[in-house]
């Protein structure tokens, strides 16, 4: 069954949400280099690229100050809007009829622990992180302090959640950085980790409204 929560454009999946879905349609198209490629299947099979894609998002956030300002791209006025937000939409949840526990939840992608200090923490008895970046879980572990339980260094294409743990996984403005087999293994991974039925993965991403 598939459990669609609130605005915001965010989505709550419950685990039960997982099934087969149907292919995804491919279309030819080209890299920002210009090559061109018959689908992004065809992309994403080239070792070469994956790794290219990789390692300039790393360097990207390797670039970036370990701040509210440099983890939101200049636009720090955004944080708390967004975490508004996503508190209305996390409590809705929690009133539904079947909500998920309150105790363990993951944040995937966490920088220096903006989500994990200002929504979840307050939410969920245990909060565990896990980011890429080094330099930047470090200042996590500053800003979120003893209420953190696990600061996992990883990338989310290689992190295996251990399995059964979490009531409740949030991934937040990451997901674009996994190609789509690695976002669809992640998921899956994701699913396995949830603690029951009533577990939810929460994707929350920015979409385009209106656009060519």
């Amino acid at each position: 069954m598939l459990r669609q929560l609130g605005g915001a454009g965010s989505l709550g999946y419950g685990a039960r949400s997982f099934k087969s879905m149907e292919p995804v349609k491919a279309y030819p198209g080209s890299d920002s280099a210009g090559e061109k490629y018959e689908s992004h299947l065809e992309l994403w099979s080239d070792d070469q690229k994956r790794a290219g894609w990789y390692k300039k998002a790393g360097e990207y956030w390797s670039s970036q100050a370990a701040t509210l300002d440099g983890v939101l791209g200049g636009f720090p006025e955004t944080s708390e809007p967004d975490l508004r937000e996503s508190r209305r939409f996390l409590d809705l949840l929690f009133r539904s009829p079947h909500p998920p526990e309150r105790g363990t939840v993951l944040d995937c992608g966490a920088g220096i622990g903006r989500v994990s200090k200002g929504l979840l923490l307050d939410r969920f008895d245990v909060v565990d992180l896990v980011e890429p970046n080094a330099r930047l879980l470090e200042e996590a572990k500053n800003q979120v302090g003893p209420k953190g339980d696990r600061f996992i260094a990883s990338s989310l294409e290689n992190f295996e959640p251990e399995l059964g743990r979490y009531d409740v996984i949030w991934a937040q403005w990451v997901l674009l950085y996994l190609t789509d087999a690695d976002l669809v293994a992640f998921l899956q991974r994701c699913k396995k980790g949830l603690r029951s039925e009533n577990g939810v993965i929460f994707v929350k991403e920015n979409v385009v409204i209106d656009g060519p």
